[in-house]
């Protein structure tokens, strides 16, 4: 597919002209028409397909996502496929996939990352990650010095926090740990990692708030996902970085994308979508 469309990058058509931009380094640039694609494209780059209308006297530009219209689709059904990968509006009631930390399978992780299914919470999964919250808010109300909650992190676990700064707190462990660098991962990677994140905290061991897995549920189903850079770690484990980033699209903060914007600021894209940031409470940072 690539071969026959993006080797021309203004592929005259009937009516229409498209031509392609690669993401690279947080930003787009269109991609010249002498590029050979091996050179230029590797597997799981970002592209964006723009059309541009030549056909009268006034002319449009538009992007195929999902959510275009048939005018677009029409162009051409190859140019339109990918993007209907994305599109919940064809994800029946039988592809809904129930998350409880226990039962989710890499066979399932795969179609979840082409966006084959959307994700839901049981009322029973609710019902734990409410009792272990409680403990939380226990802990918060009566002033119990923990780790993470009202203290510092790392060499500061031993300085113990004023109550008024415990969210100012989790904001911070967020930001802090956004040192991930180079090329952002594929879409269908970050949606996994998401999911990933949504089934850990399903388990209610972390004593996050039940809102907190809720929110990151219907970012998944929106398909807005945070941009998280392939290459970066902060601490031995190898994961704080890129979750650090993951989280950083959920308090609407860095770069996002989503079907219906392509990439851009968080706060936008979550916009575009019909959602607002989620605003952290104890301990959801460090969850």
């Amino acid at each position: 597919w690539y071969q026959r469309r993006v080797t021309g990058i203004s592929c005259e058509m009937e009516y229409n002209q498209c031509y392609f931009k690669k993401f690279h380094r947080d930003e787009f640039y269109v991609m010249k028409s002498s590029d050979i694609i091996k050179d230029v494209l590797s597997d799981g780059d970002m592209v964006e397909i723009c059309v541009r209308k030549t056909k009268g006297t006034k002319q449009s530009q538009k992007m195929i996502t999902s959510s275009e219209s048939t005018e677009a689709a029409s162009v051409t059904e190859e140019i339109a496929e990918p993007a209907r990968l994305f599109d919940n509006s064809i994800i029946d009631d039988n592809s809904i996939i129930d998350v409880n930390g226990y039962d989710l399978n890499l066979d399932t992780l795969m179609r979840l990352g082409k966006g084959e299914a959307k994700l839901s919470l049981s009322q029973e999964t609710l019902h734990k990650l409410r009792e272990t919250r409680s403990i939380v808010e226990d802990i918060v109300q009566k002033g119990y010095v923990r780790y993470g909650i009202n203290t510092g992190f790392g060499l500061l676990s031993k300085v113990v926090v004023e109550h008024e700064k415990l969210v100012e707190l989790q904001y911070n462990i967020v930001r802090s740990h956004c040192a991930g660098i180079g090329e952002p991962l594929p879409v269908e990677t970050t949606r996994r990692i998401l999911a990933l994140r949504i089934n850990v905290l399903a388990k209610a061991f972390s004593g996050c708030n039940p809102g907190l897995v809720e929110y990151m549920v219907d970012m998944f189903n929106s398909n807005c996902l945070p941009l998280i850079p392939a290459q970066g770690t902060v601490g031995a484990s190898g994961d704080l970085a890129p979750l650090a980033h993951l989280a950083q699209g959920v308090i609407g903060e860095g770069k996002m994308w989503s079907p219906k914007t392509g990439w851009g600021n968080a706060m936008e894209v979550l916009a575009a979508n019909n959602m607002v940031p989620y605003q952290l409470t104890p301990k959801d940072g460090l969850s």
